[in-house]
């Protein structure tokens, strides 16, 4: 066998070898550039020898498509313990006698002879997983040939070659490879999908364009983990090996660091607590697949007594051995449990609490390490050492601490600095970012399950007072929880209730109405004709939301249709592109609809609480004088928070698409999104389809709700004014009834998750008339293509399911019998205790819970149950106008229902145990 030369890429070569020489243009190959690291021994040490010679055959192979001699030079990029990297670079190129050439650092990318070097060799095969779109479109735009190689050790490796412009377009919707039990190709001892008959690879590839046999690798099928509340995130781990016991010391402070590094850079509902970390003891590890990847599905069954006791434990690394809650009882369990420790004694000799507790041996020191730890509880607290002694029994000193501390967390500068630490250290983040008391703590970075960390931290504090699930939601800035603590406090002084914050509705509701209704609107009359709908140009908002995403996809289907321009949240084009993209993924709709409509469809980045929405002014300037139509769907979806929490993101962007509406050549159509909850408390049996009265006690109590109906008040005026308004009123959306999927954050997916993994259901009231998200969105497209009536300043149409079930528990029956299960339905305030019980005990719920995020909802439907009673949406004209409403939207039956379910187990929102 030749011998090996080893020479550098760059010009900064090493003293040990040489910089590579200047290369003759098209003479030279360069092999793999590295995208993920394996391990060579894959499977059973049996099957190793087999899967050997059938890599060095797949190399062979390889090399007949792309010759190597002694005169070549091949630059190796894989790890050498990696198996393509020993058997397709390294192995290959000693046997032909090729030089072998070092890869380049990063700082290369600075050095302009790089790319020239680059331009001089055959091609660059990129291999491991999706390479970077931006690197690689640097070196297509540098004229170097890319080309993709798919393989993996289990089934060797395919080179699939394409021209440059495509180099990342495999030849030979979106599909999963798999690999038939039979191919000879595929390594024995492969786990085979019994349904399929095949071995699934898990990469995804997307036809790009649909039709011309080229396909895009897009990632792995595993790169999303779904939330139980129906959030995502990249699978990615992070697995520190602790090699010795030294290292152990300090090992949780080390991952804490790591972590908080971590959660800066990923998603908030995705953030790790540090009360959830979990550190292996010696000699245990995590099982891997045969490949060397975590083995997660097995992880979470090894490990699950493991992981249930972290969301029993809580923070097991504070050094306290409980927190105390200020009211008496928690106080003298704190002081017994926190005396026995000091004294290195049972908690049980100490259960007389009327015994002192210098004969029951406190000295001086043990004394003062008591004091310290009380302190360390409430620092704000002024106890004085003495009375240690002065109230030597535990009850006496219990009392006394808690009738001194009510006074003391009560002080308003007390409270909000309480509050700024204690949100900053659920989070994770500096108290600094909390500096303005003025701020929404949602927008600050709060997220549900953060927001029950918060009230029940809140309740052991002010464990004096009964506070409501839904507090943060209701007064969800520091400064607003203060005021209420402060509140509550001096009412339960007097024994009164805490006072009404809204003392005069109307007044209230009249000032947020006023405050986003545009004034002199100017020259448009009532009589103005509206935009004809052929031609339509639609600007929308939350355009990768649950109804908007199918609008989406129906305006594109409609030749009616000249363009859509969807305004997505993002830091640039590219980002926001892809959260629309992602919602045709999550939600299966087809991408073919999108690639073929790619000249019909801009997506912009946007702060909609900017006049110009955020965009430059040549942009601006387009869609103002182009847009026809308005769709505004962009909404907080929280049914906890109050009025002022809609404030600084929806009702400011209402007023600001209004003043968009009115400039131009002519008035734009504003399409409003509003829901029932606008008019649920309406006491009217039927609701007609027209605008409601001026009056917020017809919605539902909950800033969702009013927010909605100012939005609406505030168009109706404008409309009066000129500006031609269609407002849906929607009411519960589910999921597509051809594909199932329905979002999961969503309160009804919650509660029936919940009544199949704990067979009670409550018995309500509410709506059964549910619309299938699919149906919503093509009966809205065909109303506002339609031609307007001259006289019709403003439309209100209700989407509602002209067929629905009877009841919530006929539902609850169908749910019952598709499942197997016994589902027992219970009295709303019945269930509401237990869900409370399931709360508190070991083996119920757990904090990630998704029915959590609707405590507060429930919580006011359990207090008053009597009153979630809703009116009936009417619905004559919308299916006098819309025959899919009338003609296409489906019953709601077992059969609806079944697909649900069927979607829910597939993205694993339910699990195959839910199932009898």
């Amino acid at each position: 066998m030749p011998d090996l030369q080893i020479l550098l890429l760059t010009e900064s070569a090493m003293d040990d070898f040489p910089s590579l020489p200047n290369l003759a243009p098209k003479t030279n190959q360069v092999y793999a550039i590295p995208a993920e690291v394996e391990s060579l021994v894959k499977s059973r040490p049996e099957d190793f020898n087999r899967i050997i010679i059938r890599q060095i055959i797949t190399g062979i192979q390889c090399t007949q498509a792309i010759p190597i001699n002694s005169e070549s030079i091949a630059c190796g990029f894989l790890p050498l313990f990696h198996a393509a990297g020993t058997l397709c670079e390294f192995i290959r190129i000693i046997y032909y006698g090729a030089t072998f050439v070092i890869p380049p650092s990063a700082s290369a990318e600075e050095d302009p002879t790089v790319y020239q070097m680059l331009r001089n060799l055959d091609m660059i095969i990129v291999c491991g997983a999706a390479f970077s779109e931006q690197i690689a479109t640097r070196l297509v735009e540098e004229d170097v040939h890319m080309v993709s190689m798919y393989g993996m050790t289990e089934t060797s490796g395919i080179v699939l070659m394409a021209e440059k412009p495509e180099w990342n377009l495999l030849m030979p919707g979106e599909k999963e490879m798999v690999f038939l039990k039979e191919d000879p190709c595929l390594a024995p001892s492969l786990p085979i999908n019994p349904k399929t008959g095949a071995f699934h690879t898990g990469d995804i590839f997307v036809e790009t364009p649909a039709g011309s046999g080229k396909w895009f690798y897009k990632g792995r099928y595993d790169d999303i983990l779904v939330h139980s509340n129906g959030s995502n995130r990249s699978g990615t781990c992070l697995l520190v090996e602790l090699s010795s016991e030294k290292y152990r010391e300090g090992a949780f402070q080390l991952i804490q660091s790591l972590t908080h590094d971590i959660n800066q850079q990923i998603p908030k509902h995705s953030r790790i607590r540090r009360n959830m970390i979990y550190i292996l003891p010696p000699g245990r590890a995590l099982t891997c697949t045969a490949k060397g990847n975590i083995a997660r599905k097995k992880i979470l069954i090894e490990y699950e007594k493991e992981i249930e006791e972290l969301y029993q434990q809580g923070d097991t690394k504070s050094g306290r051995s409980q927190e105390m809650v200020i009211n008496p009882g928690s106080i003298e369990c704190f002081i017994q449990q926190t005396i026995a420790e000091i004294l290195n004694q049972p908690a049980e000799l100490f259960s007389d609490h009327s015994k002192s507790l210098i004969d029951m041996g406190m000295d001086s020191i043990a004394a003062m390490e008591l004091h310290g730890r009380i302190m360390a509880q409430i620092p704000e607290l002024k106890l004085a050492f003495a009375s240690i002694f002065d109230n030597a029994t535990i009850q006496a000193l219990g009392w006394h601490i808690f009738t001194i501390a009510k006074e003391a967390v009560v002080e308003p500068e007390n409270i909000r600095g309480f509050l700024q630490t204690s949100i900053a250290r659920i989070l994770d983040v500096s108290a600094q970012h909390f500096a303005n008391h003025d701020s929404s703590l949602v927008d600050l970075g709060m997220d549900s399950i953060a927001a029950m960390e918060f009230r029940s931290v809140i309740s052991k504090r002010f464990g004096f007072l009964t506070l409501p699930y839904s507090l943060v939601f209701e007064y969800p800035t520091i400064q607003s929880l203060t005021e209420y603590l402060v509140r509550a406090s001096n009412a339960a002084k007097t024994q009164n209730g805490a006072e009404d914050d809204v003392e005069d509705l109307d007044a209230y509701f009249e000032r947020f109405v006023d405050k986003y209704t545009l004034k002199d609107i100017g020259p448009f009359g009532a009589k103005q004709s509206p935009h004809d709908s052929a031609g339509m140009s639609i600007l929308m908002t939350g355009a990768s939301g649950y109804l908007a995403i199918h609008v989406i996809h129906e305006l594109l289907l409609n030749n009616e249709v000249d363009h859509v321009y969807c305004l997505i949240r993002g830091d640039s084009a590219d980002a926001s592109r892809g959260k629309l993209e992602g919602a045709f993924d999550h939600f299966h709709l087809s991408k073919e609809v999108l690639l073929a409509n790619e000249d019909r469809l801009t997506v912009l980045p946007c702060d909609l609480s900017d006049a110009h929405f955020g965009l430059d002014e040549a942009t601006f300037n387009h869609l103002r004088e182009n847009v026809t139509h308005i769709y505004h769907g962009a909404w907080r979806m929280d049914f906890n928070s109050n009025l002022e929490a809609f404030e600084p993101t929806c009702l400011p962007p209402t007023l600001n698409l209004a003043k968009f509406a009115v400039s131009g050549l002519a008035p734009k159509q504003y399409i409003f999104i509003s829901s029932i909850g606008a008019c649920a408390a309406d006491s009217r049996s039927l609701i007609p389809e027209a605008p409601h009265p001026p009056d917020i006690r017809i919605a539902m109590p909950n800033g969702y709700s009013r927010s909605k109906l100012v939005a609406e008040e505030a168009l109706v005026r404008m409309a009066q004014q000129g500006l031609p308004v269609t407002i849906f009123r929607y009411g519960q959306i589910s999921g597509n009834s051809t594909t199932g999927a329905w979002n999961t954050r969503e309160q009804f997916p919650i509660l029936i998750r919940n009544a199949i993994k704990t067979g009670v259901s409550p018995m309500m009231s509410l709506p059964t008339d549910w619309i299938p998200v699919n149906i919503g969105a093509k009966s809205l497209v065909e109303l506002i293509t339609r031609q307007k009536q001259p006289d019709e300043s403003i439309s209100v149409y209700h989407e509602v399911n002209p067929h629905p079930a009877e009841s919530w528990s006929e539902l609850i029956g169908y749910v019952g019998n598709l499942t197997g299960r016994q589902i027992k339905m219970m009295s709303m305030e019945e269930w509401w205790t237990n869900l409370l019980k399931l709360t508190q005990t070991k083996n119920g719920l757990k904090p990630d819970d998704p029915i959590l995020t609707l405590l507060p909802f429930l919580e006011k439907m359990a207090s008053s149950p009597s009153a979630t009673t809703f009116g009936r949406l009417d619905t004559e004209v919308t299916c006098d106008r819309s025959v899919t409403l009338a003609k296409e939207c489906p019953t709601i039956n077992e059969t609806l229902i079944s697909s649900y379910l069927d979607y829910w187990r597939q993205i694993g929102f339910l699990d195959e145990s839910d199932f009898h």
